[in-house]
């Protein structure tokens, strides 16, 4: 158990890479600029703004096509700075109008999208969570395998202090090794996103971001919730581990049974199995499904 956690570690440490904000166009950057420019509550102040930005580029696009149809061939190159940033505007301005209809604040919300399973999040929850349920299962599986193949179960049971007092240890080692799994799991990957994009208005309501509608509860809040869950999923799985193995009393046939309803409808999520999302434990150790 010692090994394997050390590998691991020594893996999660190897493989880290820190990553950068990463803007696929100009336009997640002009989206960006216009998100921090309105940052906090929707105010009639950033109403106005929006409507006179509205104004803008309408203005711009009536001269610009009014030059081209007087044969300035130049006319779209002349207008192209200022029409720049009109599609994320529009991304903006449907935003704000999601806002004013559910509440909520301007938020740049980029990195949080990736932390609260929006789409552009892709399938990162579910490897997360398959990573740790994989190492759960390489590490406690044989606590109690080994009771069996040894005899030792036999002095275990009719041993005074043989049965509740070994399992309540095996517990808190459990206990201990899960957390351990579960720091090297999400830590490093929490930690790089935050890292990269900020941790601006994580007091504003979860509800900002539009695949959160209707939550009423702060982004901070949100996140230590659904880390909450993933805890207590990955306690339940090893609370499964323990009692498949001490049924089946046989390493390989405990491994089997566990990784059948553990980490299969894991992988059937991945590849597009959706109705797996729903199987077993993995809506909690998924959570934001």
């Amino acid at each position: 158990m010692l090994f394997i956690l050390l590998a691991f570690g020594a893996f999660v440490w190897i493989s880290y890479t820190p990553i950068n904000e990463k803007f696929a166009s100009s336009d997640e950057i002009y989206y960006k600029q216009y998100m921090l420019k309105l940052e906090g509550e929707f105010t009639p102040e950033k109403e106005q703004f929006l409507v006179d930005e509205q104004s803008k580029f309408d203005i711009a696009q009536e001269d610009m096509q009014r030059e081209l149809a007087e044969g300035n061939v130049f006319a779209a190159m002349k207008y192209q700075n200022i029409l720049a940033p009109q599609t994320a505007f529009e991304q903006v301005k449907a935003h704000a109008a999601y806002l004013k209809n559910n509440g909520g604040e301007f938020v740049y919300d980029s990195g949080y999208k990736l932390l609260t399973g929006d789409e552009s999040a892709g399938n990162k929850d579910t490897t997360l969570a398959l990573t740790a349920f994989a190492m759960l299962i390489c590490t406690l599986t044989y606590v109690y395998c080994v009771e069996y193949q040894t005899g030792a179960a036999v002095l275990l049971h009719t041993s005074p202090r043989g049965r509740k007092a070994v399992f309540l240890r095996k517990l808190v080692i459990g206990t201990i090794v899960l957390t351990v799994i579960y720091i090297l799991t999400y830590a490093p990957y929490f930690y790089n996103v935050l890292n990269a994009y900020g941790t601006r208005q994580l007091s504003a309501p979860v509800c900002s971001l539009e695949h959160l509608s209707g939550i009423n509860i702060s982004i901070l809040n949100y996140l230590i919730f659904i880390s909450v869950l993933r805890y207590l999923g990955m306690i339940l799985a090893m609370l499964l581990i323990y009692f498949v193995s001490s049924k089946a009393k046989s390493f390989i046939s405990s491994l089997l049974i566990e990784t059948a309803v553990l980490i299969v409808p894991l992988v059937l999520f991945l590849l597009d199995v959706s109705a797996f999302k729903w199987f077993g434990l993995s809506p909690v150790i998924i959570s934001n499904v």
